[in-house]
């Protein structure tokens, strides 16, 4: 197995996502910037149409969705400033419209937020403070999908100047979304617990209601009375902390088959923002219990690059085809992981 860095110099960056169709990966810098990294030349240039029509304020998560619909399609971020709180905002440079949505107002403190395209978009906000994340009229601590607009299931037909979506809450009870994987027609959702345990759930798209337990849960753990009657438990769970299999936030990765990189087997491959490189068997994430480190293997050492240093991980990408993926650092190094050099 190979781990080659690929790119440098990224300031900041908190989301990456992949275009499908295309051998391109998108750069969410916190700042504002959106990059585009060329898988084919390495190289790294700024997206100049979202960069020119963009709304001021700090991107919290980027994503690409709506692949081949004219009313939707686009790169769609996630943004929050003081004066227009939290928002989506959209772009399509090929057909040079945009979209604009505020979820709810500026937030108590900052938070994370994480995105995932799976037909629909769904977004998952942070917590900042405990009380928003079941308090149903504030977007923290929710779960909200931007679905799939049927242009010709409705009585009019969407308008084709703008990007359209309509946020809908499907979840609640998420404190801190460390980002999202996707496989097996199921949804994958990381959440970084506050002093006793982060965790993974995972559910069906479809699924209804979602409650993900947070302030009544931490990971497995309860840590207040009187908790939900219908919660979703986790499937993954570890301690917070800084011993050994221990963490301080869990980062979403990729799910591998063997036939992908041999090196790793049939494995969920993620990671904690200390460094740490985790995999746990696939057979493990259905077969209805909860697990923990004892099922886990550490990684790390087999992440070792031929430069630079995994110590911060912000996201995991998949690449374009079938033998390679992306890890993203946060000091501004992009990594890529294969069976050979490449």
């Amino acid at each position: 197995m190979q781990v080659t860095r690929v790119a440098t110099g990224m300031v900041d960056p908190v989301s990456i996502a992949r275009v499908p169709g295309e051998d391109t990966l998108l750069i969410a810098e916190r700042g504002g910037r959106v990059l585009r990294y060329n898988g084919a030349t390495r190289a790294l240039s700024e997206d100049t149409y979202v960069r020119d029509n963009r709304r001021p304020g700090e991107v919290l998560a980027v994503s690409y969705g709506f692949e081949g619909s004219v009313y939707q399609e686009g790169i769609y971020l996630v943004t929050h400033s003081a004066a227009d709180g939290l928002t989506v905002q959209a772009f399509n440079p090929k057909r040079s419209v945009t979209g604009f949505v505020t979820l709810g107002g500026a937030w108590s403190a900052p938070t994370t937020v994480s995105m995932i395209p799976t037909g629909s978009i769904f977004i998952a906000v942070g917590s900042p403070a405990e009380s928003d994340a079941q308090d149903a009229s504030k977007p923290y601590g929710k779960l909200i999908e931007l679905p799939f607009i049927d242009p010709f299931a409705g009585t009019s037909v969407p308008p084709s100047d703008r990007i359209n979506f309509r946020p809908q809450t499907v979840g609640d009870g998420i404190r801190r979304p460390g980002g999202f994987s996707y496989g097996n027609a199921s949804i994958f959702l990381s959440d970084r617990g506050g002093s006793r345990e982060h965790e993974m759930t995972i559910f069906q798209p479809n699924w209804r209601p979602l409650d993900f337990g947070w302030p009544f849960y931490e990971g497995s753990l309860e840590t207040r009375a009187n908790p939900p009657a219908a919660v979703n438990g986790p499937t993954l769970v570890y301690p917070f902390g800084s011993g050994t299999r221990q963490g301080e936030g869990i980062v979403a990765g990729v799910l591998n088959d063997y036939r992908f990189l041999p090196a790793l087997g049939d494995t969920y491959i993620f990671a904690d923002i200390n460094g740490t490189i985790f995999s746990v068997h696939q057979l493990r994430l259905n077969d209805g219990f909860r697990h923990t480190t004892n099922v886990f293997e550490t990684k790390t050492e087999d992440f070792v690059p031929d430069a630079g240093r995994i110590d911060g991980p912000v996201g995991f990408a998949l690449g374009y085809g079938t033998d390679h993926f992306f890890i993203l650092d946060r000091d501004g190094e992009l990594f890529r992981v294969s069976q050979r050099p490449g």
